[in-house]
């Protein structure tokens, strides 16, 4: 993986005003736990071999010539999954806030156990961001910035779904904008499903239209029999950050 590429790949879960560090009036900073200098979990189940990798510590030392905290339970939450070679070197750029992170989740991390149904039910009840009744504690799709985005003007036509967005932010940043539909119909998933996404880069205080194609089959839904058809209903759209803004972002009926 390109080392650019490994600033794409963290994200952030949690910010309370702890990040991005300000590296001046910093005495120590602790690189807790064993995963901190594997380079083993930089790599993804199916990878190559690089000629050199930066681990989390590495990197920390690296930029701060000695040091990272441990902050899963404190102020902020970072969350670098399969990085790459270079993922040491990512994340202390982006705590040192170099870069802002742009990561989304690929999957769902849910708050307890109790709602989810047994390993072995396929039935999908309660499983997934599209079918889970739940509130999860940090949904797919979900993730962070150090700039803050305002999305407005949202439409769908001519096969495309467009939307305003603007970098209300002090932070040159980049953000995935992802689309979400939503069919009317009792064979459509429970909640709306990610159709469509675009990485836009936004300098602070710049505003981009971004348009992101939607294939014809989106908008269909697949019966227990296994036949695809259109419901009779217009989907609803929705261009956001995550699962959890769907509901209540700009909506809009294909034409």
């Amino acid at each position: 993986m390109h080392r650019f590429f490994c600033l794409d790949v963290v994200l952030l879960l949690k910010n309370n005003g702890l990040l991005p560090l300000k590296k001046d009036g910093l005495r120590t900073i602790a690189v807790v736990g064993p995963v901190g200098r594997q380079p083993a979990v930089l790599e993804g189940n199916y990878n190559g071999i690089s000629s050199r990798y930066t681990t989390f510590l590495e990197g920390v030392r690296e930029v701060f010539a000695g040091s990272a905290q441990d902050v899963r339970a404190g102020h902020a939450i970072l969350w670098a999954g399969y990085p790459g070679q270079a993922g040491g070197k990512a994340l202390a750029n982006i705590l040192l806030g170099e870069v802002s992170p742009s990561g989304k989740l690929p999957i769902t991390f849910y708050r307890n156990e109790d709602p989810l149904p047994e390993f072995t039910d396929y039935s999908m009840k309660n499983c997934t961001y599209r079918y889970h009744e739940a509130q999860a504690l940090y949904p797919f799709g979900y993730g962070l910035s150090y700039a803050s985005f305002a999305y407005s003007d949202a439409a769908c036509e001519a096969g495309a779904a467009t939307v305003t967005i603007r970098n209300e932010g002090f932070f040159d940043a980049e953000e995935i904008v992802q689309v979400y539909v939503k069919a009317d119909s009792k064979d459509a998933p429970r909640n709306p499903r990610l159709s469509g996404f675009r990485r836009v880069a936004l300098k602070a205080g710049e505003e981009k239209r971004v348009l992101i194609p939607l294939d014809h089959d989106l908008f269909t839904v697949i019966d227990c029999e296994g036949t695809r058809y259109r419901p009779r209903l217009p989907c609803s759209i929705s261009a956001a950050r995550s699962p959890m803004n769907a509901a209540r972002s700009y909506w809009a009926k294909p034409r």
